[in-house]
């Protein structure tokens, strides 16, 4: 497809369980930990880190052999957050919206970023993918079609800003991890409602990215503020919101992280 548009979505295995390293990697690495004396180093998960590095820059390279770099964007990105052992200094992990589960990287790789090099610390979620592409490759989307992200290109090219006012995550079930819940982040305020119990947590993102110091009853004028985003977003898609227990719920059938805490169910 040299010379014609193309796109291609490529989703490593790595890093992901069942790890399967090269041997030369783990070997580096577990000699690195013995030279630093590091307690605790997992050079395994090391060894598949630099794997995909490796692979990512192959990939790059063959752009640039190619003579596509000059007109290729690359996005490097992950689906959600790590396990546990692996978020610090972050709270929760893979499955909750604690910035754990859902803070990732996104590395773009583009001529036509201005200043490349520099880091961004705007939120962007990976719905934003789908209009940034149709933008920048001139597709006209039907007139009538929803797109739930915005492009990125006005923060790549600092050309403006996203015009957004928040970001929302909707997540009202069970995965054998996390709980019921939906969460909102604007600026550097977060709220997390959660449907077990209809609480809510409040964080400054800021001052606290380990989400240790819940604000909302120290701050109930932003708890409010925060909610009232979250709740008129929910309503604007008719999401489903459950409000009370499940009586056709069986909880002998689920145990929360093998440890046999019984889940609670919830229903609309």
């Amino acid at each position: 497809h040299a010379d014609e548009p193309f796109f291609l979505y490529l989703p490593t295995h790595a890093v992901h369980a069942p790890f399967e390293p090269k041997p030369e990697l783990v070997e580096k690495y577990r000699e690195k930990a013995r030279q630093l004396r590091l307690d605790g180093a997992d050079p395994v998960y090391a060894a598949m880190i630099e794997a995909v590095d490796q692979n990512v820059g192959r990939l790059l390279a063959h752009l640039e052999r190619q003579q596509l770099a000059d007109n290729t964007l690359v996005v490097f990105t992950s689906d959600n957050g790590g396990t546990p052992q692996y978020v610090a200094p972050l709270n929760g992990s893979k499955g909750a919206l604690y910035e754990g589960g859902i803070r990732v990287p996104c590395a773009v790789w583009w001529q036509g970023i201005e200043n490349p090099g520099r880091t961004c610390d705007v939120p962007v979620l990976s719905m934003d993918f789908f209009p940034t592409l149709a933008e920048l490759s001139g597709a006209k989307l039907p007139a009538q079609q929803p797109v739930d992200g915005v492009s990125l290109i006005p923060i790549l090219e600092r050309s403006g800003d996203l015009n957004r006012e928040a970001v929302y995550w909707h997540f009202p079930c069970y995965i054998g991890r996390g709980e019921p819940c939906s969460a909102v982040r604007a600026d550097d305020w977060k709220l997390i409602q959660k449907f077990e119990d209809q609480s809510v947590e409040l964080f400054n993102l800021h001052d606290d990215p380990g989400e240790s110091r819940n604000l909302a009853q120290a701050n109930p004028e932003k708890t409010h503020q925060m909610l009232s985003l979250l709740t008129d977003w929910q309503t604007s898609l008719n999401a489903p919101r459950p409000s009370e227990p499940n009586p056709a719920f069986d909880s002998n059938m689920v145990r929360r992280g093998g440890k046999g805490r019984r889940q609670k169910q919830t229903r609309r």
